[in-house]
């Protein structure tokens, strides 16, 4: 379960670089129902076939280098705006408003006018995963597309599966993530639902053959590969259902176990820092204390060796904890970026925290630096040297 202004959730994209650096249909919600665990079995799945890539226009992109000198933005037309000197598809939204809200140092490259529920960055390629309901049946589709200089990406379809709604009056809500293992030949995905004990599932789909299996996770709020194999759910289960806590999978099988216990109340967000061989798990607290006897947010250390071959849970609270935001997302630098809220609990800004280790020494967190200010922004995600931010309406890349 997570409270709902820790959640990062994906309406769109927008991907920049650092210049000189889920209401329900609910499917495309951020919001995460209430915690309580109920054992629930697994929805029925519909296997996908393979499917022929789909070339999908999403709005040209003018060339943004220089003609003869010029300036680049004379060569915006149509569609297009000049950003920070950077023709790019408007995508509908207010380039005033965006141009406002980014901190100066960020310089955009390229607009998508793509809106799925979740994605995530892996092998170069965005993968993104789009839902959509009719009556009872939520139909969830995964898809890949490598970024372009044109802005008009070639879409592969990978697969497409469904949940069945018991009611009418039971609201889904697609899970803010999808995770890649390092060949790309899985991934996973999830929803929740309003049914008593957030009951939901994750999806694990082969990219070779489109193939989805389900595995009842109620709760889930974030996943992640530690390996090329092995897979974490932060969430009230995998094919159990338990209390809060990480549990693992195996990538294409059904069923998991739990793997790591005392990860708070409530759940968080995930991150393999493959560098150093570390995954950071967010969890948080309403009214138990963590081990210093504080409540609120904590990002838990881990080592991502032990977290795949734990044959038993390990004790979260004896654990490296880090002082911040629980829904984060790992970015280029290394940095942790997270939503900031004002006192009345609106999102005002998305900040970045620097991270460094020494040896085998315990992780160093830095103070936060503004990356977004005001809530033109909703999340943020990484893309190797890019940055990933999401507003209302579209897609941009940088070097």
């Amino acid at each position: 379960m997570r409270k709902i202004p820790g959640s990062l959730r994906f309406l769109c994209v927008l991907v920049l670089a650092v210049g000189c650096g889920p209401a329900p249909i609910a499917v495309d919600s951020a919001v995460e129902p209430v915690d309580a665990a109920v054992p629930t079995d697994a929805a029925p799945t519909a296997d996908a076939p393979d499917v022929d890539a789909v070339a999908v226009d999403t709005g040209p992109v003018a060339d943004v280098g220089p003609v003869d000198g010029g300036d680049p933005c004379d060569l915006c037309t149509g569609e297009s705006a000049c950003l920070r000197g950077v023709c790019i598809t408007t995508c509908g939204a207010d380039i005033g408003a965006i141009d406002s809200a980014l901190s100066a140092e960020l310089v955009p490259v390229a607009s998508y006018c793509r809106t799925p529920s979740a994605f995530s960055f892996a092998g170069g390629r965005v993968y993104e995963v789009s839902a959509s309901r009719v009556d009872l049946v939520t139909t969830f589709s995964l898809a890949r597309w490598t970024p372009g200089p044109s802005g008009v990406p070639t879409v592969e379809a990978l697969g497409i599966t469904t949940y069945t709604a018991s009611t009418a009056t039971e609201l889904l809500f697609t899970g803010g993530f999808v995770a890649v293992n390092g060949d790309e030949s899985q991934v996973v995905f999830g929803y929740t639902t309003t049914l008593a004990g957030s009951l939901g599932g994750v999806f694990d789909i082969a990219t070779s053959s489109g193939v989805a299996i389900e595995t009842s996770s109620p709760g889930n709020f974030d996943a992640t590969f530690v390996d090329a194999t092995h897979y974490l759910v932060d969430g009230l289960g995998l094919g159990v259902t338990g209390a809060q806590g990480l549990y693992r999978g195996v990538g294409g099988s059904m069923g998991g176990a739990l793997v790591v216990d005392h990860v708070g109340q409530y759940s968080g967000s995930l991150a393999l820092w493959a560098d150093e061989g570390l995954v950071l798990a967010g969890g948080g607290t309403f009214t138990e204390a963590w081990p210093d006897g504080e409540m609120g947010d904590r990002v838990l250390v881990l080592a991502a060796a032990d977290l795949a071959s734990a044959i038993s849970p390990i004790d979260g609270s004896a654990v490296q904890h880090i002082d911040m935001p629980s829904a984060f997302r790992l970015i280029a630098g290394p940095r942790l970026a997270s939503a900031h809220y004002d006192a009345s609990f609106n999102q005002d800004g998305i900040e970045t925290r620097a991270i460094s280790r020494t040896g085998t020494g315990p992780v160093v967190v830095g103070a936060p630096v503004s990356l977004t200010t005001g809530a033109t922004f909703t999340s943020v995600g990484d893309a190797g040297d890019q940055i990933i931010l999401a507003h209302a309406s579209g897609l941009l890349f940088v070097r």
